[in-house]
C-alpha cells in the first residue's frame, strides 16, 4: 500500500530552528554556532606535575586541576574549569573560600597610595589658590585659573 503524497502549495516559515540541545522554548536567535562535541586531545611534552594515586591524578590546587585539564585535554580555559569544579568540588570549594590576598593586599596598597598622592596635590592646589587669590585680590575661581596656567603638572598637564 503506498501513501498518498500530500503537497503543500501556500504557507510560510515564521522560525527556523537547529539546536543540538533544547533550551528555552521562547527563546530566539539569530545565528546561533554549537561548540563540537568532540574534542581532539592533545599532548603536550611538559603536563604539570601530579601525583597519581589509584588511577586518578590529585593535584595540591584547584588552579592545578584546571591547568592539567588545560595542558592534557586541549580544552579552553572555560571547559577546564567546568570539567574541575566536576571532578574536584573539595579544590572548588577551597578555591572560592581563600581570599586572594597577595593580590588584595597590592591592590589595596595601590590605592591607599593613589589616594595618598591625590589628597597631598589636592591641598598642595588649595594652598596655592588662596594665596593667589589674597596676594593678587582676585576670586577663588579666578585664582584656581592663573595656579592652573603656573602649575600645569600639579593639574595632570604636561
Amino acid at each position: 500500500m503506498t501513501l498518498k503524497r500530500r503537497v503543500m502549495h501556500d504557507f510560510e516559515i515564521s522560525e527556523l530552528s537547529a539546536v543540538n540541545s533544547p533550551a528555552q522554548v521562547h527563546a530566539k536567535a539569530l545565528i546561533a554556532k554549537a561548540i563540537p562535541t568532540t574534542r581532539p586531545i592533545i599532548v603536550k611534552v611538559n603536563p604539570p606535575v601530579a601525583t597519581k594515586k589509584d588511577d586518578a591524578v590529585s593535584f595540591k590546587s584547584f588552579a592545578e586541576a584546571v591547568d592539567h585539564l588545560k595542558t592534557i585535554a586541549g580544552m579552553s580555559g572555560t571547559e577546564a574549569m567546568t570539567k574541575a569544579r566536576a571532578l574536584h568540588p573539595e579544590l572548588f570549594k577551597s578555591y572560592q573560600e581563600a581570599p586572594n590576598t597577595s593580590l588584595a593586599k597590592k591592590q589595596a596598597d595601590d590605592d591607599a597610595a593613589a589616594i595618598a598622592k591625590g589628597v597631598a596635590r589636592s591641598h598642595q592646589i588649595d594652598a596655592l589658590v588662596r594665596t593667589t587669590a589674597l596676594a593678587k585680590r582676585v576670586s577663588r575661581v579666578d585664582a584656581l585659573r592663573l595656579v592652573r596656567k603656573a602649575n600645569p603638572e600639579l593639574f595632570g598637564e604636561d
